[in-house]
């Protein structure tokens, strides 16, 4: 389950604020929620691991009763549901274990988390590469975040991305659009208004307003979001014709598929 993040467009109008107004600051990409303090997960999270991950290598499943442990938060609780699970090396259970633990023993349950995230549990590796960024260790956290990414978590792709570009920019440019894209296509429609952001600014390159428009125009439901729709439409008064056809080609192949953007 992903981890929590903002929605698309929750505080769009500020973030398009520059094109209503040329005076004011640029545009913003979505910043990933996941960073927000120690383990601050909803307790529904554990429940939904107790399912089981679909993966090869470790045991990725856990326990239903230390699910509802973890979820309950009672500290006694939890370790007599979890910790023999994490005895017996049980990835699942060590995380619903950090997640149980994360208000009354916070050095344990970092401990945990850790231990899970080294373990090649996705889920863990995201919130831990998360926190590792927050204390000032870039590496190891993109690190842990580009596991999660690779693994297929599509939140870790998101922030995977968002992290490259706050930490390292345009000398990472075609890994940062490739993992917008790679959540993009995975349902993320946060990741696609990213990638309109970033080619409309020229965050990591020269502006690209055909793309910019192309890529706002695949988000689902535009209509419903008037802010990003007006945008839209000032972008597409401002191009001629032949660009109008060339942006809504661009516009059609990437709603289908946003990874046709690296072929």
């Amino acid at each position: 389950m992903e981890a929590p993040r903002y929605h698309a467009y929750d505080e769009v109008a500020m973030i398009i604020a520059r094109a209503e107004n040329a005076n004011e600051g640029p545009r913003r990409v979505r910043r990933s929620t996941a960073r927000f303090g120690l383990l601050h997960l909803l307790t529904g999270l554990a429940l939904l691991l107790s399912l089981g991950v679909a993966a090869d290598g470790p045991t990725l499943t856990g326990s239903a009763a230390c699910a509802q442990a973890a979820a309950g938060e009672d500290p006694a609780e939890v370790r007599l549901a979890c910790q023999p699970g994490r005895e017996r090396g049980n990835l699942v259970d060590g995380y619903n274990l950090a997640l149980g633990l994360r208000l009354q023993d916070p050095e344990a349950s970092l401990g945990h988390l850790r231990w899970a995230a080294d373990g090649g549990l996705p889920e863990a590796a995201h919130v831990y590469g998360n926190l590792l960024l927050d204390e000032g260790e870039p590496e190891r956290g993109l690190a842990q975040l580009a596991a999660a990414a690779q693994a297929g978590l599509v939140a870790a792709q998101y922030d995977y991305a968002t992290a490259l570009l706050e930490t390292r920019g345009p000398d990472q440019r075609d890994t940062i659009l490739y993992w917008y894209a790679q959540a993009a296509a995975n349902g993320d429609q946060s990741a696609r208004y990213n990638l309109g952001v970033l080619h409309l600014e020229g965050h990591l390159g020269s502006r690209d307003p055909i793309l910019a428009w192309a890529w706002f125009s695949s988000l689902d439901a535009l209509e419903g979001h008037p802010q990003v729709y007006r945008l839209v439409n000032r972008l597409a008064r401002e191009m001629s014709s032949q660009e109008r056809r060339r942006a809504e080609d661009l516009r059609d192949t990437l709603k289908r598929d946003p990874m046709a953007f690296f072929e």
